[in-house]
């Protein structure tokens, strides 16, 4: 029997050791997970961004036909003290110019006249016994398609 006698490798300068895996070692995400992750993240919020917006221009409607609904029950209130139409809005406040139906006011309906939720003014016309209110919506000009408009008799 001979034995083979195991020459040196003068190449190798170190020796690999075998991999012990550690149990509490984290694995790291990959770039294909993360990228995956976010996209689903910016996906769902560009939903809930756009149906956000949705919402907030319904809101700004809504809250100006309240406000002209509160209008009209102090129109109606006005009509109701004074005996007749108030020449403007400002009158829900000031009172009737003529001196003759300033006896008949006792305080003002409103505190100050509110803006839309644009934060335009509200147009009021009278007309005979009847009367408008109008706002000129989100474009803030009146007489166009998005104009929130109540009449009242």
């Amino acid at each position: 029997m001979h034995t083979r006698l195991s020459r040196p490798n003068r190449y190798r300068t170190h020796r690999r050791l075998p991999r012990v895996r550690n149990q509490n070692r984290r694995e790291a995400f990959t770039l294909l997970e993360l990228l995956l992750v976010l996209t689903i993240l910016v996906i769902i919020g560009g939903l809930v961004g756009t149906s956000l917006v949705g919402v907030l221009a319904d809101s700004k409607y809504q809250t100006t036909e309240v406000q002209i609904k509160e209008l009209q029950k102090n129109i109606d209130l006005y009509r109701i003290r004074i005996g007749e139409m108030p020449a403007s809005l400002e009158s829900l406040v000031e009172g009737p110019s003529n001196p003759d139906k300033k006896a008949k006011w006792r305080r003002p309906l409103m505190a100050e006249i509110p803006k839309d939720a644009w934060d335009n003014e509200f147009v009021f016309t009278g007309k005979g016994g009847s009367y408008e209110i109008r706002s000129g919506g989100e474009d803030g000009r009146v007489n166009t398609d998005d104009d929130v408009v109540v009449e009242g008799v």
